[in-house]
């Protein structure tokens, strides 16, 4: 950028942490960045240019941040002067024995005459064209000289200030440098900083670069509702949702930016946020009120993809069917365990069965019953039955033709609970919070996951 030969060095201005100094050479210039004086982000104007520059993208100062500066050459030794000689006299002449010279006596005869050693050559510019280049050259001088007469030497060069928002973008940068590097050092310091930084601004340069690095920051430590939080700052809800459903005390977070994704994603990749809503208001959040309303959005915005949640949109009486199909089991196996408490003696050879029954009232009850052989202590006995009903999270003997004893204690507990019955809706909110206390984790609509081994009947 320097200007030599007869015309003046160009001076330079600069802007570093908001501040103007100058003007400097541009020898004074790159000597402040050989001193670390300069960041890559100063600022540098010169007249001239329309506004400020990093002077990092300055081609003449570019290359200075990528290398040291070289120390200038050290100036040629001076060359040794000639030795100085004594002019010779006319004595001291001695010609040596190459010299030709004319003997004495002898005229001297010229080898060209005047008139043969004259030579003429044409002009190089003819005058025409002299005359018009001196009067160029005179207009130009006046010009130069008018220009640099009425033209201040001292006057102050016209820059451009640097703007309060390029003052703040500096600062930003310096405050988000210095964060940066002392995050692993003195995190807490740097975190006030970062988070500074994005409150300020999140979308500009500065704030997407503070808020990656406390995201990252965030979740290596298993800090991710702040995590969640800045995601949704920056517009990524479904990644906001996903990093919110890590962490069990976030649930409404995480329900909120699925649903949030489920509308800003259209198609198949929407289904899967708002079926993601469903289960965390069905789980964590148990609203299934909500949830409900949301399984109809499902099935009216998505018609033909299939769901899970079916269960929930059933009328109650298949609600109670769909339900205790999948749990009767646990039903049988206390069944079985209270039989075998009542008559420690007695071992059946087939398994009893538990079902729903409706009387004639339209009431329903939970019953139990077996019909078939048994072994009583050596005797083995055949057409036995046994008639059980559900009252009060227990089974109770209602009828039996085992001996006439236990048939009439039964009749007499038939009579005793012969109103202990069910309405509907009684009997589905039964069958559910049994099947969540059974079942905690899993929802109402899901099959229970079982571990247990297989029973056989006795032989």
């Amino acid at each position: 950028m320097s200007i030599t030969g007869s015309e003046e060095e160009i001076s330079y201005f600069l802007g570093i942490e908001g501040e103007q100094l100058g003007p400097f050479s541009e020898a004074e210039v790159l000597e402040k960045i050989q001193r670390g004086q300069i960041s890559r982000e100063s600022l540098v104007w010169w007249e001239g240019q329309a506004d400020w520059l990093e002077i990092s993208k300055v081609e003449t100062f570019g290359n200075w941040f990528k290398r040291p500066i070289p120390p200038p050459p050290a100036p040629a030794p001076n060359p040794k002067p000639p030795t100085r000689t004594t002019p010779s006299t006319k004595n001291d002449y001695k010609p040596d024995s190459m010299a030709t010279y004319l003997p004495s006596g002898k005229e001297l005869v010229p080898v060209y005459s005047h008139e043969e050693s004259t030579f003429t050559s044409p002009p190089v510019v003819s005058s025409r064209l002299a005359v018009i280049a001196l009067v160029i050259v005179f207009l130009g001088f006046v010009t130069w000289g008018f220009l640099r007469f009425t033209t201040p030497s001292n006057a102050p060069i016209a820059k451009p200030k640097i703007s309060n928002k390029e003052q703040i973008r500096i600062k930003r940068k310096k405050l988000l440098s210095d964060a940066s590097s002392s995050l692993m050092l003195s995190p807490q310091n740097a975190i006030t900083s970062l988070t500074e930084l994005t409150n300020q601004d999140v979308t500009d340069e500065v704030g997407r670069e503070a808020a990656d690095l406390l995201i990252t920051y965030y979740r290596q430590n298993k800090m991710y509702a702040p995590a969640g939080h800045l995601l949704l700052k920056l517009g990524k809800i479904a990644e906001a949702a996903k990093t919110f459903g890590m962490d069990p005390n976030s649930a409404s977070e995480a329900e909120s930016s699925y649903f949030k994704a489920f509308e800003a994603h259209p198609g198949k990749e929407g289904a899967n946020y708002l079926m993601e809503d469903i289960k965390i208001l069905l789980g964590p959040l148990n609203n299934r009120a909500l949830a409900i309303n949301r399984i109809e959005l499902f099935e009216k915005t998505f018609p033909g993809l299939i769901h899970p949640f079916s269960y929930y949109l059933l009328p109650t009486d298949q609600k109670i069917k769909n339900i205790f199909s999948r749990f009767s089991y646990t039903f049988v196996e206390s069944l079985l365990a209270h039989m075998a408490e009542e008559f420690p003696n007695l071992t059946l050879m087939e398994r009893p069965i538990v079902e729903i029954k409706r009387d004639a009232a339209g009431k329903l009850r939970l019953i139990g019953r077996y019909k078939g052989a048994l072994a009583l202590s050596t005797d083995k006995l055949s057409g036995i039955y046994f008639l059980y009903w559900f009252i009060d999270n227990q089974w109770v003997l209602v009828d039996t033709n085992l001996t006439s004893d236990r048939q009439i204690f039964a009749a007499t507990t038939r009579k005793k609970y012969e109103l202990n019955t069910f309405t509907d809706s009684q009997l589905l909110d039964f069958l559910e919070r049994e099947f969540k206390k059974l079942h905690p984790s899993q929802g109402l609509h899901e099959a229970p996951i079982v571990n247990r081994p297989a029973t056989k009947p006795a032989s």
